[in-house]
Formats: structure tokens, sequence, C-alpha cells
């Protein structure tokens, strides 16, 4: 009888946005291409063409992005669009800058609970 160890795997927490809370609801979405990074946590929008983008208007946040992805590389994102979000990774842009009170409670609005 073998009793060997195939192989492992795990799931590296710090670099993804999705909460414990709430199972999240996870959308693969095309973004615009060359706009830069997109962190884990940043709040995005759809723009007019509806490709992802940082969110600069409460009232078309889509979702948060759940792991960071490089749109020069990559032709899509994946956008958490329900479920709970860890807060500590929130951000409204590339930089870091934390949301507000208002962005917290527009993500809840928007059935997005971030904890």
């Amino acid at each position: 009888m073998i009793n060997g160890k195939v192989g492992s795997m795990g799931l590296d927490k710090t670099s993804r946005a999705r909460g414990t809370g709430h199972p999240p609801v996870v959308r693969t979405l095309a973004v615009k291409e060359n706009n830069g990074l997109y962190p884990a946590g940043l709040l995005v929008q759809p723009d007019s063409d509806g490709k992802i983008v940082p969110v600069t208007a409460l009232t078309k946040l889509m979702g948060v992005v759940d792991q960071t992805a490089d749109s020069a590389a990559t032709g899509s994102v994946q956008v958490i669009v329900h479920g709970s979000v860890r807060l500590d990774l929130l951000k409204k842009d590339a930089s870091g800058t934390a949301p507000d009170a208002a962005e917290i409670t527009a993500l809840r609005k928007a059935g997005i609970f971030a904890e």
C-alpha cells in the first residue's frame, strides 16, 4: 500500500477581496485595455462601452475586483457583484484611497457587504 502525498492546494486569502460572511457572486468582466493595474478590492463600474473601470460615480457602482489584474496583460477581471468583501482591502483607486462612508453605503445598497 502506498500512501504518498500527490500535492497540496491552498487559497491565499490575503490577495482576494472576497469576505467570509456571505459567499461571493463573481463575474468575469471585460476591462478597459491598457488602463493600468486593477488591484484586489478596487471599486469598479462599467464605462460607456461596457468595459470595467475604477468607480467615478456611485450610481454606476457595479462591484469589487476580487483578484489583482493588469489590464495590459489581460482582457478581463473577476468582479464580486454580490456577497461579502474585506473592508481592509477596499479602495476607490489604484493608489489605495479607502472608500468613505457614502461609498460603503452604496456598496451595501448594491448587495455587497464590507466586513
